[in-house]
């Protein structure tokens, strides 16, 4: 992955963490001044990986996840394999699933 996608990912995977940290604090009536961030880290964290999750899960309306573009070449494959599908077909569809999944 190449690094800008990794600080994105990274950054908003961050932001998620800290914005419902707060939103938590906040709703428990604390205060900027009442907030303790050594105490808060299991939570931050906890919460930064459902940010990470989080951001692997967006994608562009009408795109496709990977495990979901894997998913459709390994069913093409195996109608190629079984001969429901011809080569020249194969391509073309292979190239379709490509072009959606981007």
């Amino acid at each position: 992955m190449p690094a800008t996608i990794a600080n994105a990912a990274f950054a908003g995977a961050s932001t998620y963490a800290v914005s419902h940290l707060f939103c938590a604090h906040f709703a428990r009536e604390g205060t900027l001044e009442d907030m303790d961030a050594a105490s808060s880290r299991p939570l931050y964290e906890e919460l930064f990986e459902r940010g990470r999750d989080f951001i692997r899960n967006v994608r562009s309306p009408g795109t496709r996840s990977v495990e979901d573009t894997t998913s459709l070449l390994e069913r093409l494959s195996r109608l190629r394999e079984q001969g429901a599908v011809d080569p020249d077909e194969f391509k073309r569809l292979k190239r379709e699933i490509f072009v959606a999944a981007t």
